[in-house]
Order: C-alpha cells, then structure tokens, then sequence
C-alpha cells in the first residue's frame, strides 16, 4: 500500500512540473514585444547547450525573432536583418527555430520580436530551453 501512495505522489510531482515550455502570443504584430522566458528543468544541474521556438500564425510583412542574453541591453536599437536566420516572410507562418545557446536553469534571458514590414497578423510563439519543439517539419531552421 505504501508503495502505490509513494507511487501516486511521484507521479502527482512530476506530471504537475512545468515541462519547460512557455507559450506567448502576439496579438499586435506591428510592434517590437519583449517576454522573459525562466529557464526551468527538474533535473538540470549544468548549462542548457540550445533551445527552440516555434511560431505559428500569419504576417503581412517579414519580422524576425530572437534570444537575447539575461544581461543585455534591451534598449539598444535593433534592426532587422538581411539575413534568413532569424527572419518569418509574409503569410502563413509555422517555423521552428533551433539555436545553440547556454542558459543555466534560473536565468530569464529576453525572447525578443522584432517587426521588420509586418503591421497585421497573429502570431503565437512557444519556446523551449530543456527539448525540440516539434511543428510540421517543413521550415525547421537549426543554427
């Protein structure tokens, strides 16, 4: 009997842990918006070595999204690149970015959205730092 309640907890414990996984949308695509993702893993004692955004929805306009470090300068002026790395093109938008970065388990690096010509649109964005998000596979980007 004991073992069943021990089972049952830890199996109440772990299911009910955040999965890592933080969801943002974007209702006003035409403005630069700025979210804090934690970085939260049970089990991480080191550095995170990636992470993974998926964005969903559509765009009049290309913008770009990216990961700044917990430390930077959000204030800084940013602008859009020519590069395709970071970039979401006009129309129907389901990418997924992998990147390689090292956050420690605590750290709330900035999630950055940056609109380059997109002034309507709906965007939905989930990132991860502990797995690979997964979307349909078609515009997954690594870097």
């Amino acid at each position: 009997m004991k073992k069943t309640i021990y089972a049952f907890v830890l199996f109440v414990i772990v299911s009910g842990c955040d999965l890592g996984i933080d969801t943002y949308e974007i209702h006003d695509v035409s403005n630069k918006q700025i979210f804090r993702p934690e970085i939260r893993e049970l089990f991480l004692t080191d550095r995170t070595d990636s992470y993974s955004i998926h964005v969903e929805g559509t765009l009049d306009g290309d913008a770009e999204i990216y990961v700044l470090s917990p430390n930077a300068d959000i204030h800084k002026l940013r602008s859009c690149t020519p590069f395709d790395n970071t970039k979401m093109k006009k129309g129907k938008v389901d990418v997924i970015f992998n990147r390689s970065g090292s956050y420690k388990s605590g750290e709330k690096p900035y999630l950055y959205y940056l609109p380059c010509t997109a002034k309507k649109g709906y965007l939905k964005v989930r990132i991860s730092f502990t797995e690979y998000l997964k979307g349909n596979g078609k515009n997954t980007q690594f870097l």
